[in-house]
């Protein structure tokens, strides 16, 4: 017991060194007039300020480990994670006549729309345009950063009845392809937290081959193929189908689908 109040009394004696040295204390106070207990209490309070110390730096250097793990992981489940989202059975088009191709001012709703063209009418002057909007419903675990346009195609199956056909009457399914000329990125529009849609504008002449697939009655099938890129940059290939006919001249849905091609 002895060796501790020598000790708690030498470590008194060099912080007052200390304050001496900062704050020009001119004498120590000697041994003979301090009494165990204030060499103690003096002692005491020390290890407890610096402990107190001591242990706030090991708490904020241990939290700072702790968040730096976690930020790991957390990009480690991204990165490993695929973004995901799914084609909703719903579509909304309309139809406007005889268009030049335009780009819609900021303000309006049907900005940002990706521009589509039938193949093989750049030199056609006025076309009709359909106006598509798609919707889909985001299961991802990670947030989506954009949406690339890889293919558009547009398929229907030959109906002499109540839609276009082949000359030799085959019964292959007649395919439209559709370039985009300005931008391949697609514009989400969000509805809810977990539900968006993107929208096109398709331009085909008055009697081109998508404009004929949208007037009849037939069955139709668009196809979308697309990569989407998450915050971290990993990619991802979906294509998203969806058939449709026109009733009264309205597009009814009757299926879509969705398949993760990478």
């Amino acid at each position: 017991m002895l060796k501790f109040y020598v000790i708690c009394y030498i470590f008194s004696m060099f912080i007052f060194s200390i304050f001496n040295m900062f704050f020009g204390m001119k004498s120590f106070v000697p041994l003979e007039q301090l009494t165990l207990g204030e060499c103690l209490t003096f002692g005491a309070s020390i290890f407890e300020g610096l402990s107190t110390i001591i242990l706030g730096i090991v708490a904020i250097v241990q939290t700072q480990k702790a968040n730096d793990i976690s930020d790991r992981l957390l990009e480690k489940e991204i990165a490993e994670s695929d973004s995901f989202i799914q084609l909703l059975p719903k579509i909304k088009i309309d139809k406007k006549k005889n268009m030049n191709i335009t780009m819609s001012a900021p303000h309006k709703t049907d900005s940002g729309a990706l521009v589509v063209l039938e193949k093989g009418s750049k030199d056609v002057k006025e076309f009709n345009e359909y106006y598509i909007r798609l919707f889909f419903k985001d299961s991802s675990k990670t947030a989506i950063k954009k949406i690339k346009v890889d293919n558009i195609l547009s398929v229907q199956d030959p109906n002499e009845k109540d839609g276009i056909f082949w000359g030799d009457k085959s019964n292959n399914p007649i395919p439209c392809g559709l370039e985009f000329p300005f931008d391949k990125e697609l514009q989400l529009n969000w509805i809810e937290k977990d539900e968006f849609y993107i929208h096109l504008k398709v331009y085909s002449k008055e009697n081109g081959l998508f404009s004929s697939m949208m007037e009849n009655n037939s069955q139709t099938c668009l196809i979308l193929s697309v990569t989407i890129i998450n915050v971290l940059n990993k990619k991802s290939k979906f294509s998203f189908k969806i058939w449709l006919r026109k009733d009264n001249n309205q597009f009814k849905v009757i299926h879509s689908n969705t398949n993760v091609n990478d």
